[in-house]
């Protein structure tokens, strides 16, 4: 099966989209996006948005609603949000064909995380989409059924939710199978797909099974079992008005017919294929249907239309390497600024924590100047004065932890990051504060001291005077 053709039907077999039957207003979402929302409740919006982008196949929206999510995630601050985004990345690369390592490199950030977290439910996803990267994009197909596998196995640990995920990896499982020409293993994971959609209302799932089992029986050699198929694709795309099946089932069922040598039927459907391809703009498939179209009318001897389909395909084959180069500055751009907005979202949370641990250091530096102050104007407690220069020697250290937490920013700054220039910097700084300690610690000490001496001298005259009463009393009482 060409690159071309399973990117197309791909975008929408994925059916991991629960948006997609509802063909949800994006207008709403928008109105509801420019007014206040709680975090979360925007990240959801924006989560479904981005679903319908991926459903309708609208790149250029979901590259701009990518942007935007990841922004909200990165403020949550949230694994499972991080997730879901890096999924949502990862498929708007897939989707978008040509930036195979760009789509590998966010699933496996989002693979990572899911990983250490035990979201299963969305691991599995993200092995299924590097499986279907590896195997559309790169042909790795040893990898992409490493993957498959890995999805396959965490089947049985996902949440009720992922109703139709099953279905998902079965279907690509056998996909996989149908590119490397092993027909039986793919006729297993399609039947396998086909019972996971038992009791499921799941459309754009079940069309995708349908498109597996046709492929797998013309791949058979199967015509009559591929042709049932096909015209039962055929009629459930029709009925549902789905152009991305009325293509890829017309053409395909138009190659079984031309092989056949109907060469009529097989011109019908390659027609009805070029009308729905053009329909949604998939000029990918337009230069394969032009082909197809070419070599139909090769056979019956229109020279007329041969030269057309020649020029139709000429066409559309310089606009597809256009619109290529176009997408490929455009992914460049686009992964450009993801990772602008992963480094500032790292640094906005560097600088909260920076903040927090400032906060932190000052509360204690209060607390112990407090302590220390207490223990100062304190008439009736006697003060060790070697606990005195021990809380001195922590609130030195806090205050220089104080100090370079303060001035960390600004010393990078300055010194462009030289390790040797910020040390030299530091040093300085605890040259200042060890004299200033001294001197603080010399004075808090000498009024310690002072202040003992003060508490133990008016002990004493009260000990004096009551031991001159008793001694008085003792008189009076033995004359």
């Amino acid at each position: 099966m060409s690159l071309i053709i399973l990117l197309s039907f791909n975008s929408i077999a994925k059916g991991q989209n629960p948006y997609v039957n509802a063909r949800q207003d994006t207008a709403s979402i928008n109105k509801r996006l420019a007014g206040y929302c709680k975090p979360w409740e925007r990240f959801d919006l924006l989560n479904r948005k981005s679903g319908y982008f991926i459903a309708v196949g609208n790149m250029d929206s979901l590259g701009t609603t990518c942007q935007q999510i990841l922004m909200q995630a990165q403020q949550l601050q949230k694994d499972s949000a991080l997730i879901v985004t890096y999924n949502i990345i990862g498929d708007y690369f897939l989707l978008r064909g040509g930036s195979w390592a760009d789509g590998l490199e966010y699933l496996f950030k989002g693979i990572q995380l899911a990983e250490q977290t035990g979201y299963n439910g969305y691991l599995c996803s993200l092995y299924l989409d590097a499986s279907t990267i590896y195997s559309i994009g790169l042909e790795d197909f040893p990898n992409a059924l490493k993957y498959g596998r890995k999805a396959q196995a965490l089947l049985n640990n996902t949440r009720p939710s992922h109703t139709n995920l099953p279905a998902q990896v079965y279907a690509a499982l056998g996909k996989i199978f149908i590119r490397t020409n092993e027909p039986d293993s793919a006729l297993y994971y399609t039947q396998r797909a086909n019972e996971a959609l038992i009791g499921l209302k799941d459309d754009y799932q079940y069309q995708n099974v349908l498109m597996i089992f046709a492929r797998t029986y013309d791949l058979m050699k199967d015509e009559a079992l591929a042709e049932t198929y096909y015209k039962k694709l055929i009629l459930i795309a029709d009925s549902l008005n789905f152009q991305v099946y009325k293509q890829i089932s017309k053409y395909w069922y138009a190659n079984l017919l031309y092989q056949r040598a109907d060469y009529q039927a097989s011109k019908k459907y390659c027609m009805q294929s070029l009308s729905a391809a053009l329909h949604i703009h998939n000029f990918n498939i337009v230069v394969n249907i032009a082909e197809l179209c070419k070599k139909i009318y090769t056979k019956t001897g229109n020279k007329d239309s041969i030269y057309y389909y020649t020029l139709l395909k000429d066409a559309y084959s310089d606009s597809v390497n256009n619109e290529n180069k176009v997408s490929k500055l455009q992914d460049i751009a686009l992964n450009q600024r993801l990772h602008e907005i992963e480094v500032e979202g790292k640094q906005k949370q560097a600088e909260q924590e920076r903040q927090e641990r400032l906060q932190y250091t000052l509360i204690t530096v209060g607390l112990i100047s407090f302590f220390i102050l207490f223990l100062l104007l304190s008439r009736s407690i006697i003060t060790n004065v070697k606990l005195i220069a021990f809380l001195g020697i922590l609130a030195l250290l806090i205050v220089f932890e104080f100090l370079n937490l303060f001035l960390h920013p600004y010393l990078q700054k300055i010194t462009h990051h030289q390790p040797m220039l910020m040390l030299t910097a530091m040093v300085i700084i605890a040259a200042l504060l060890i004299p200033l300690h001294h001197r603080l610690e010399h004075w808090v000490t000498h009024k310690m001291v002072e202040k003992n001496k003060k508490i133990r001298l008016a002990a004493a005259k009260k000990t004096i005077a009551v031991l001159e009463k008793n001694e008085q009393s003792q008189k009076e009482s033995n004359p």
